[in-house]
């Protein structure tokens, strides 16, 4: 009887990879957890971006200051109005004792304008008053004591007639600002206020010049008051130059402010 080979046959049964254990890596878990760390490394760099590195550029951010120039602060008169008062005597003034009655002008003019007095600059017992604008812009202000009209004084040569007569009204009554300079070249030296429309001349040919006086009204008929009021740059300016200014406005709402309070 033929003899059975009870052992197994170990060259049949199929051999297993050596270096592997039970099961196999699974790629598709390896993908999916490398997509989820990128995901989370993506959120995590953008809240740090947001939250410290563009607050810090925000704080870097600076708004640009603006900051006036001198040119544009002094440029033009306030716009701001204050009221002013000046004490000036009347037609009736007595030079021998130098005493008179007192009369109050008031008008309004730019709050950065100074108003100075200085009663020695006037030869005539009476007072002097400054206001000094911007731009060397300066107006005078006197007033003659005693007497009952204006008085016309020479200065001008007859070729450089007035280069603007301006009509206002000043004190409820009408009044001229006439300039004077060179009408040729069309230059203005000086402007002032006048009550005639027309300048008067003197006997040597000479014309009234910046010291041509207007009669201001009072409250009664038989006094009135000789007062002077002239403005300049200081220089020779052009006409237009004059006419454009915002000096020659304000002081024209100067004029056209003032009263004879008492």
């Amino acid at each position: 009887m033929p003899e059975v080979s009870l052992q197994p046959n170990l060259e049949s049964q199929p051999s297993q990879p050596q270096g592997q254990g039970g099961k196999g890596i699974s790629w598709k878990t390896v993908t999916v957890t490398v997509l989820v760390v990128a995901v989370i490394l993506a959120i995590v760099g953008g809240l740090y971006w947001f939250l410290v590195l563009n607050e810090e550029e925000t704080t870097d951010v600076v708004e640009p200051v603006k900051v006036s120039t001198p040119s544009s602060t002094q440029a033009t008169p306030s716009t701001e109005k204050v009221e002013r008062k000046l004490m000036v005597y009347d037609s009736l003034f007595d030079h021998s004792t130098k005493k008179g009655d007192l009369h109050t002008i008031s008008f309004k003019s730019p709050k950065n304008w100074i108003l100075k007095q200085d009663d020695s600059k006037n030869k005539n017992d009476g007072h002097y008053y400054s206001i000094t604008g911007i731009n060397n812009f300066l107006i005078e202000m006197e007033e003659l004591p005693g007497g009952t009209g204006g008085l016309c004084q020479g200065g001008v040569k007859t070729s450089d007639l007035p280069v603007i007569t301006e009509k206002i009204v000043s004190n409820n009554q009408p009044l001229y600002i006439r300039a004077i300079g060179s009408k040729s070249k069309q230059q203005v030296e000086k402007a002032y206020l006048a009550d005639a429309k027309e300048p008067c001349f003197l006997p040597d040919s000479t014309i009234s010049s910046f010291d041509s006086l207007s009669l201001l009204k009072t409250k009664s008929e038989k006094v009135g008051i000789n007062f002077t009021f002239r403005m300049s740059f200081q220089k020779t300016v052009t006409k237009e130059e004059f006419i454009n200014s915002a000096e020659y406005k304000a002081a024209k709402e100067l004029l056209q402010s003032l009263a004879v309070v008492n």
